[in-house]
C-alpha cells in the first residue's frame, strides 16, 4: 500500500473525493487512515466516522519532500554524515533530496566540489586533503540553515486571470544552468513564484563562456516542455531570458549557418522553442547567475531573486530584444564563412555555350537544375530588390528544360522551323514531313496530330519533337530509363513519348538499352531445359484413334436457320485427338451431362471404331460416364 496525494479546487471537491475514496476501499475491507489537508474547514469537520477524521499532525512527507499542512509549505531536514571521504561526501550531496531544483544553488556547490574531488583522483575511502577538508566542514555546517527553509506550496494568486512561464538561463566558468517561474496576474496584482531549477556541472574539457551558455539555454528549452506538460495549466505566454547576447543572436540563424558544435543546439532549441519566446537580460537581473555560480545555504534563506525572480517581473513591462554585436570575434568565428562562387561564361558563341553546358555531366535532371541556377543568377541580378531563394520551383526547372530543347531544336531543326515561320511547307526530304509540326506560343517545335479534342495532357496530344543523333536526347532517353526502374525498349520509349517524339525513337531505345551496365549486369539468362520422355502411348504405331483424348469446348450460341421464333440454344463441341497421328474428330453435344457425353462417345465410336484408351481431363461429366459404362460392364 501507499498514500494518496491528490487535491481540489473547492472544499466541496475535496470532501466528495475522501468520500470516494472510503467508499471505493471500504469494498475491499480496508480502512483509511492519516488524513493531511491544508483547507481548516476539513480539519475542523470530522466526519461521523472517527477513524476517518483529518488529523492534526503537522508534517507528512509528499513524494520524498515534508509537507506542512498546517501552513501548506515544504521544508527539507537534512542530518549530514560525519565522515570526510569521497564515499561520504557522496552520500551527504544524495541525502538532500530535492526534485524540483529549490534548493538548486546549494546543489551546485555541492556538485562542484564533488568534481573537484574526481579531478584530484582520491579514492573512495580516502581521506579528503586539508584543503577540501575544512572547506567540505563548513559547508556541512552550513546545511543546517536549510532546515529553516519554508517554501509556500501554492504559487498561484487568488482567482488569477492570466498566467505566465518566464525561464532563465546562464553559465559560469564551473557550471551552468535554467531556473523557471510562474507569473500569476489578477488586475493590478501580480504573484512570482520558482517553480523548478536544474543545474549542471561543466565539461571537464574546457569550453568558451558563450558556449557554457548556449548549454544552458538548450538545459531552459528542455526544462520548459517539461514544466509546460507536467502542469496543465492554461499559459498564455512564455518568456526565455539569457543574459548572452552571442547566444541570443545564434539562436535568430538557421541551423546550416553555425558550426557544428553550436548547430546541433541550435536545432534543438529551435525545434522546442520559438525565436519570438528569447529576450535578454541583464547579469544583475538573472536569477539563473545564482544557480551557475552556486550559493551557501546561509544566505540562500535570504535571496530575494531566487525565490521571487527579478523585479520587473512583479509589473507589466516592454520587452526589448537586443542585438549582438556583429564584430564579436566567438560570435563570428562560429559562423560558416561563405567561400566565393566565380562564374565564368564565353558569350561570344550561343551553340558554343550549349555545347559546354551539355558536356557538364551526364544527368538530364542536372542539367536542367544547373541551367534552373543560371536563371535565377541572372534574374536576381536584374532585381535585387525581390530575389528569389530556397529550393528550385517547378516553374523554374520547366522554363530551363524549355529553353535547352529550344536551343537544339533551332540548330537540328534550322531549315523546317524557319520555312514554318514563313508559312511554307517543310521541305522535301526532311524527317519532320510526315509529323505535321507546328511551333507553339513558346517557340517550341511539336509534333501535330489529330488528338486537338481528346482529354490528354497537351504534352501527350502534341509532343516535343526530339533529334535522332543529339546528346540531349540520349539524356532525356537515360534519365527515362532510370526514373522508370530500367524499363525495357518498349517500355522506355512509351515513357519517353509521354511528353517527347524523338525521331527513331525505337531504334534510340534499343540503344539505350543495350549500352545500359546495370541492364547487361542483371539480363537473365534463359534456361533451356531438356524435356522428358514422350510415353508410350504417343510414339507406338497404331490405327487412328485407338489411343486419343477427349475435351470439350463451349458454349456456342447455335440458331435453326429453317424455324423462326426460336431462340438460341446453348451447344457444346467435343473434340477427340489421336494421340498417334494427331487426327482430330468433331461431334455436338447438347449438353453437359454424363448422358450426352455417352451418346456423343457413341457416335464417335460408330464412326472411327472403338478406341482403346481414352483420355480426359477428369470433369464431372467425363467421370459419370465411366462410372456408367462401369456398371453396365459389370452387370454384363
Amino acid at each position: 500500500m501507499d498514500d494518496v496525494l491528490t487535491g481540489g479546487d473547492s472544499l466541496e471537491e475535496v470532501r466528495e473525493l475522501q468520500i470516494q475514496l472510503i467508499r471505493l476501499l471500504a469494498r475491499t475491507g480496508m480502512e483509511l487512515h492519516k488524513w493531511r489537508t491544508n483547507a481548516s474547514n476539513l480539519r475542523s469537520n470530522i466526519s461521523e466516522e472517527k477513524e476517518y477524521s483529518f488529523s492534526c499532525s503537522s508534517e507528512t512527507k509528499a513524494l520524498g519532500i515534508l509537507w506542512d499542512h498546517l501552513t501548506d509549505c515544504f521544508s527539507f531536514k537534512v542530518l549530514p554524515g560525519p565522515q570526510n571521504t569521497k564515499r561520504a561526501v557522496s552520500s551527504n550531496i544524495a541525502r538532500i533530496f530535492d526534485p524540483l531544483g529549490l534548493l538548486g544553488p546549494v546543489i551546485t556547490v555541492a556538485k562542484i566540489f564533488l568534481q573537484r574531488l574526481w579531478k584530484l583522483k582520491i579514492d573512495w575511502n580516502d581521506s579528503l586533503p586539508e584543503r577540501e577538508a575544512e572547506e567540505w566542514e563548513r559547508f556541512l555546517n552550513s546545511l543546517h540553515s536549510i532546515n529553516q527553509l519554508c517554501i509556500p506550496r501554492h504559487v498561484l494568486c487568488e482567482f488569477p486571470e492570466k498566467l505566465e512561464v518566464h525561464g532563465f538561463a546562464d553559465a559560469s566558468e564551473r557550471a551552468y544552468g535554467a531556473v523557471v517561474y510562474l507569473k500569476s496576474s489578477a488586475g493590478e496584482r501580480n504573484c512570482v513564484c520558482l517553480l523548478c531549477s536544474k543545474s549542471r556541472v561543466a565539461l571537464l574539457k574546457s569550453i568558451s563562456v558563450p558556449k557554457s551558455e548556449l548549454c544552458a539555454a538548450l538545459l531552459l528549452a528542455q526544462l520548459v516542455k517539461r514544466v509546460l506538460c507536467a502542469i496543465k495549466l492554461e499559459i498564455s505566454d512564455v518568456y526565455l531570458w539569457s543574459d548572452s547576447t552571442i547566444v541570443l543572436a545564434w539562436i535568430q540563424h538557421e541551423p546550416w549557418e553555425l558550426k557544428t558544435f553550436v548547430a546541433n543546439r541550435i536545432a534543438a532549441i529551435q525545434e522546442l522553442t520559438k525565436k519570438e519566446q528569447w529576450f535578454h537580460v541583464s547579469s544583475g537581473n538573472n536569477p539563473a547567475d545564482v544557480l551557475s555560480r552556486g550559493l551557501a545555504p546561509e544566505k540562500l534563506c535570504s535571496n530575494e531573486l531566487w525565490w521571487t525572480g527579478p523585479s520587473f517581473l512583479q509589473a507589466d513591462f516592454p520587452v526589448t530584444m537586443s542585438t549582438p554585436n556583429s564584430n564579436d570575434d566567438v560570435y563570428l568565428s562560429e559562423l560558416k564563412t561563405s567561400k566565393p562562387i566565380f562564374l565564368t561564361l564565353n558569350a561570344k558563341e550561343k551553340e558554343l555555350f550549349i555545347d559546354c553546358l551539355l558536356s557538364v555531366t551526364n544527368s538530364y535532371l542536372k542539367l536542367i537544375r544547373v541551367m534552373s541556377f543560371i536563371f535565377r543568377f541572372i534574374f536576381n541580378s536584374r532585381n535585387p530588390h525581390s530575389l528569389r531563394s530556397g529550393p528550385l520551383t517547378g516553374d523554374e526547372l520547366k522554363v530551363a528544360s524549355e529553353y535547352l530543347i529550344k536551343e537544339v531544336q533551332v540548330r537540328e531543326f534550322s531549315k523546317e522551323i524557319s520555312a514554318l515561320k514563313k508559312g511554307n511547307s517543310i521541305p522535301k526530304g526532311s524527317n519532320l514531313r510526315n509529323l505535321n509540326p507546328f511551333i507553339d506560343s513558346n517557340g517550341i517545335l511539336r509534333k501535330g496530330g489529330r488528338l486537338e479534342y481528346s482529354n490528354l495532357t497537351d504534352n501527350q496530344k502534341h509532343p516535343i519533337i526530339l533529334p535522332k543523333s543529339h546528346r540531349l536526347t540520349k539524356l532525356i532517353f537515360v534519365y527515362f530509363h532510370h526514373k522508370n526502374l530500367l524499363v525495357g525498349p518498349q517500355g522506355l520509349l512509351c515513357a519517353v513519348r509521354q511528353k517527347f517524339w524523338p525521331i527513331h525513337g525505337r531504334n534510340l531505345s534499343r540503344k539505350i538499352v543495350n549500352d545500359c551496365i546495370t541492364c547487361f549486369r542483371n539480363k537473365p539468362v534463359v534456361a533451356n531445359k531438356i524435356m522428358g520422355n514422350l510415353p508410350a502411348e504417343r510414339i507406338t504405331p497404331t490405327f487412328p484413334f485407338n489411343v486419343c483424348g477427349v475435351d470439350f469446348i463451349g458454349p456456342l450460341l447455335v440458331k435453326p436457320v429453317a424455324q423462326r421464333r426460336i431462340t438460341a440454344r446453348k451447344m457444346y463441341v467435343a473434340i477427340f485427338v489421336c494421340f498417334v497421328t494427331k487426327a482430330v474428330h468433331f461431334e455436338l453435344v447438347t449438353d453437359l451431362t454424363s448422358e450426352a457425353f455417352i451418346a456423343c462417345l457413341t457416335r464417335f465410336f460408330a464412326r472411327r471404331g472403338k478406341s482403346s484408351i481414352v483420355y480426359s481431363d477428369n470433369a464431372t461429366n467425363f467421370v459419370g460416364a465411366q462410372s456408367e459404362l462401369k456398371r453396365l460392364s459389370d452387370m454384363l
